[in-house]
């Protein structure tokens, strides 16, 4: 965010020429017309921002509303930015207007996720809503292991429901089929908890399978993971839809967390309701 902080300040700051410069003159209109001046002319705009809203690391934007009405949208590795007369909360229908609505664009939302078909575990104390929520592959690796440590230390007193991601891995992808598909679903979750994924080869690793169920509905996290810009798992979000790339450090923390302020140009700052 520093890089941005630079670069929005010293193209603010930096000399720009005349939009009258004179036609016949050659060296005007080239600086003009330059690569720096165009980006000089775009960036000085934002020197009259009303607020500015930063998407969490993995959003990967930077929302400005500038005071003449207009929005400048900045991806955070400064390959690209765009200024729209409108910006709107495709996932509620909500028009951005204001800094909170700005800062809606950021969350997961929990009740939306939920419709979705998607292959998901829940495990703990029965609520009506989980405390916490863990998107996480199938597959022998430390993803897998530290979300299955995490879910184990805290089910007892936790309700957390653990989000069956599939991904390019073949095999993986068939793992999260066979699990979500399991006659016995008690068993497939204890499977999960133990790590016994699927081998295609060793039948005795298989389970029943309902016939019913739907295995294209793996593609779902597919969905689930661009909505969000998921780039690594476990990542782990709350009933507020307050996010984290990994797992809470603090799990009775984190389940009071939800975006406050974000119009600091500094970072993320995620605060208690």
């Amino acid at each position: 965010m520093n890089r941005i902080n630079t670069a929005l300040t010293a193209l603010a700051l930096a000399a720009s020429v005349s939009g009258n410069a004179l036609a016949n003159d050659p060296l005007s209109e080239s600086v003009a017309n330059s690569r720096e001046q165009k980006l000089t002319d775009f960036f000085s705009i934002t020197a009259n921002a009303d607020w500015t809203a930063k998407l969490p690391e993995t959003g990967g934007m930077v929302l400005t509303k500038l005071k003449n009405g207009n929005y400048v949208a900045m991806g955070s590795n400064m390959r690209y930015a765009f200024e729209v007369k409108r910006v709107v909360n495709i996932m509620n229908g909500e028009e951005v207007l204001d800094l909170k609505t700005a800062n809606d664009l950021w969350l997961v939302y929990p009740e939306q996720v939920q419709k979705m078909p998607l292959p998901m575990f829940r495990y703990g104390p029965d609520k009506p809503k989980a405390d916490i929520t863990i998107m996480a592959p199938v597959q022998d690796d430390k993803a897998s292991k530290s979300t299955v440590e995490f879910v184990k230390e805290h089910m007892d007193k936790f309700t957390i429901d653990v989000i069956l991601m599939a991904t390019t891995n073949k095999v993986a992808g068939n793992s999260v089929a066979h699990l979500m598909c399991a006659m016995d679903r008690k068993l497939a979750k204890e499977r999960y908890l133990d790590m016994k994924f699927p081998i295609k080869e060793d039948a005795s690793t298989h389970l029943e399978q309902n016939p019913q169920c739907n295995v294209n509905d793996i593609i779902s996290t597919f969905t689930l993971q661009r909505m969000y810009n998921v780039k690594s798992y476990p990542f782990t979000y709350n009933s507020h839809g307050a996010t984290v790339a990994g797992l809470p450090e603090n799990l009775e923390q984190f389940l009071d967390f939800k975006p406050e302020n974000l119009a600091s140009i500094q970072g993320l700052d995620w605060s208690k309701k």
